[in-house]
């Protein structure tokens, strides 16, 4: 069916953990959600752009040093319009 193994959910589940471990020490930012597919895995995060340098020198030091990190990219969604489908699936209390 395409979902990870035990064994890849684990170091999906440690990459991730790593990866908002060493942004968390250099800036504040919004961890929006996670997608595992057939073989990968997407970690969304909302980063001031302010902070992208910083980011991208600690995702290039992450990807150096774990060759099942493959790549990250950076998109403009000023209106969070990307994620609106994880926000949608969250019910509101009124």
């Amino acid at each position: 069916m395409g979902n990870p193994t035990e064994k890849e959910t684990a170091i999906f589940h440690e990459l991730q953990t790593t990866i908002i471990q060493k942004l968390s020490a250099e800036f504040a930012f919004c961890h929006v959600g996670t997608t595992t597919m057939n073989g990968y895995r997407d970690i969304i995060f909302y980063i001031n752009s302010k902070n992208q340098d910083k980011a991208v020198a600690v995702l290039n030091k992450l990807k150096a040093e774990n060759q099942r990190f493959k790549s990250y990219t950076f998109e403009v969604d000023p209106e969070w319009e990307a994620v609106a489908s994880f926000y949608e699936a969250v019910p509101s209390k009124n």
